[in-house]
């Protein structure tokens, strides 16, 4: 039998809320669950280990370990002490106990760790002494070419971490490749569920929705400011646009305040909602905003996976022009704006509410292009076949 283990910090809501966890990525720990779901569908047994962590609160709960199945994956929650350093050394403990227990087990085994941490390599070492291949699940940017001590040191541990897998890297995106010497290695974006939104988008008036973690990093003040300017010039096509916001992050006062006032474009914040919650107000948006800035500092070296939740519930991505999202999406399947300012985030916006017929096709294009791509029996072979001994690159 051939089977994955996915070594993460991967998070259900229920156990989210009963560890108290508010630090948690929602889009991370969806891309994991959904593609244990793929490699399930497609006979590989796939099983979500996950550290359940959060941020230190100040007191000090024990949280015991448990095995729950989310989206019918089987998943194990390592035990979880909200203390510093006994914190640590229980999750580092806990981990490398899971893997060499699953380990013994008969079958070819493949352990995926999500992203670099210092935290994974016990777990590392028991599943190179139990026979398994290791692979590097490398999500976002790492250390530039600083000379710095602190710069010089990142990159050795990255290196060092890297020999320590010794295989291969999927990558988020392809620049990726450039952060790791594991080879071979592939770009995987994610998986595409199932549930595309009902009804026609764009009849009526415009929704869009930004989520996630929103902030000047992912474009939740680009966004504010654009909402104060329409404001304050009133023009008429903006009495067609709403825009919803979750989640959480420094952005989310701003635009509070800002939903506090009917005047067009009118705001709506719903903050942290559960994956139910999410889901039914992703079923009723028109828009999804993917803005993370054009000349960011992870603008090449990561990939907004929202995208493709976007795309395959049939929403209309609005999307800087980033990272592998135009070779994803194709250049007609999304509306780019190729800066970061007001002004070009504005003409975007005025273009969906006057070319609706246009702005509907595109949406069709960007879902057909998911749909090729990370549908989830496409998306759980690529992923198999490369898991266990396929020699595909990244340019």
């Amino acid at each position: 039998m051939r089977r994955v283990l996915i070594l993460c910090n991967a998070l259900d809501d229920a156990t989210r809320q009963s560890r108290g966890i508010a630090t948690d990525s929602p889009a991370a720990s969806r891309k994991v669950f959904m593609a244990a779901r793929a490699l399930a569908g497609i006979r590989v047994h796939a099983a979500v280990i996950s550290q359940g962590r959060g941020r230190y609160t100040g007191m000090t709960r024990w949280h015991p370990g448990a095995a729950r199945r989310h989206g019918g994956v089987p998943t194990c929650y390592l035990p979880f002490v909200d203390r510093p350093v006994l914190s640590q050394l229980v999750s580092v403990t806990a981990a490398a106990l899971a893997v060499a227990r699953r380990g013994r087990r008969p079958g070819q085994t493949v352990l995926v760790v999500y992203n670099r941490s210092a935290g994974y390599v016990p777990a590392i070492v028991a599943a190179k002494v139990a026979g398994m291949r290791v692979v590097l699940d490398l999500e976002d940017g790492y250390p530039g070419a600083g000379a710095s001590l602190r710069e010089r040191l990142a990159r050795f541990g990255c290196r060092v971490f890297d020999a320590l897998c010794g295989d291969r890297a999927l990558l988020a995106c392809t620049a990726l490749g450039a952060a790791t010497q594991l080879r071979p290695a592939m770009a995987y974006y994610g998986v595409a569920d199932d549930a595309p939104r009902t009804g026609t988008i764009l009849e009526g008036g415009v929704t869009a929705l930004l989520g996630g973690t929103v902030s000047g990093s992912t474009g939740g003040e680009l966004v504010a400011k654009v909402v104060e300017l329409l404001r304050e010039n009133r023009p008429a096509w903006a009495s067609d646009v709403t825009i919803e916001v979750t989640g959480k992050g420094e952005s989310i006062p701003r635009l509070t305040a800002l939903a506090a006032s009917d005047v067009p474009p009118r705001v709506r914040v719903w903050g942290r909602t559960t994956d139910a919650e999410y889901a039914m107000i992703r079923a009723r948006v028109d828009v999804g905003l993917a803005l993370k800035p054009n000349a960011g500092r992870l603008a090449q070296s990561t990939f907004p996976s929202k995208i493709i939740e976007m795309a395959a519930a049939g929403q209309l991505v609005l999307t800087t022009d980033i990272s592998d999202v135009r070779a994803v999406l194709g250049g007609n399947g999304a509306v780019f704006v190729a800066g970061d300012t007001p002004a070009e985030l504005i003409a975007a916006l005025r273009w969906i509410v006057e070319h609706r017929a246009e702005a509907r096709a595109r949406a069709v294009a960007g879902s057909a292009a998911v749909a090729r791509l990370c549908a989830p029996a496409a998306a759980g072979h690529r992923l198999a076949q490369f898991l266990f001994g396929a020699t595909e690159r990244v340019a």
